[in-house]
């Protein structure tokens, strides 16, 4: 069960991380500048542009202990449970995906939310990741600052996606890894069609869809994780915002579009561990 502490931590972390659209003057994000017009990229987002063999990208890593002053708590229990076989639960009572986490280090699992221009077939912008790795998780989002740097941006995502043995979305079994194959064969890059892949939505279903009025992720941390982000991004404004930051290279909207992939993955992770927990 996860602290009231733990909670008031992460919902910290909405106000500070999030509330930059419009822009807070006062934030107080551990080591965040707000952003400003004399700002580059570099600056502004706190990341390096990364090079392989399909171009160039921009890489923003962080970890977990960096965004949220006291987040020992959250890291122990996952390591309790899903490292040192701490669940105690009846596993038949879990969905199908779910027991996968109980033939694997958790160390192997990676966390994956994607950002797209929107239609169908359109590039991706921003792939977020996150995995557990020298008890602290790590979050590593690769941003194509314009539509010509999705190519290097797959290329090293499926690079790293090879140093792990389980993939885990939200709602991603239909579109993120659909998506991502779809891409990825434009630029013959081609991700296992087989990979051992946990959906949260679907467990999340069986559990709240008769008691909730959806599931989608910001609903589940509304009723189940009990915070509210403050200032995000909705999604349906995201790719008319990516769209924007090419065509003029401001960088506010674009700051809030990653800080709500990567509300996404810390949600994710969250939830994971609720259901783990309860």
């Amino acid at each position: 069960m996860l602290s009231d502490e733990l909670k008031k931590k992460i919902s910290e972390l909405n106000r500070r991380e999030i509330n930059v659209f419009p822009l807070s003057e006062t934030s107080r994000l551990k080591n965040e500048p707000a952003v400003s017009k004399e700002m580059n990229i570099e600056e502004a987002l706190n990341g390096e542009v990364y090079e392989n063999e399909g171009g160039v990208f921009f890489r923003i890593k962080k970890s977990l202990k960096e965004l949220i002053e006291d987040s020992e708590q959250f890291i122990c229990y996952y390591r309790y449970i899903f490292k040192a076989g701490g669940y105690s639960g009846n596993l038949e009572m879990l969905h199908p995906d779910m027991k996968k986490f109980f033939n694997l280090d958790c160390e192997q699992a990676l966390f994956l939310d994607l950002e797209t221009c929107g239609l169908t077939n359109s590039p991706l912008f921003l792939v977020g990741i996150m995995y557990f790795k020298d008890n602290d998780f790590i979050s590593e989002q690769l941003l194509a600052r314009d539509y010509t740097e999705e190519e290097a941006v797959i290329v090293y995502l499926e690079e790293v996606m090879q140093n792990f043995s389980l993939l885990v979305t939200f709602n991603g079994k239909s579109f993120d890894y659909p998506y991502l194959r779809e891409r990825g064969l434009l630029y013959n890059v081609r991700f296992d069609p087989y990979f051992q892949h946990v959906d949260i939505l679907h467990e999340s279903r069986r559990r709240w869809k008769e008691h909730l009025p959806n599931c989608k992720l910001g609903t589940l941390e509304r009723h189940i994780l009990k915070r509210r982000r403050i200032g995000d991004i909705p999604g349906d404004q995201i790719p008319d915002a990516y769209h924007e930051f090419v065509r003029t290279g401001r960088l506010v909207k674009l700051k809030a579009i990653i800080n709500h992939n990567l509300l996404d993955l810390v949600s994710m992770g969250e939830l994971l561990l609720y259901i783990f927990t309860k």
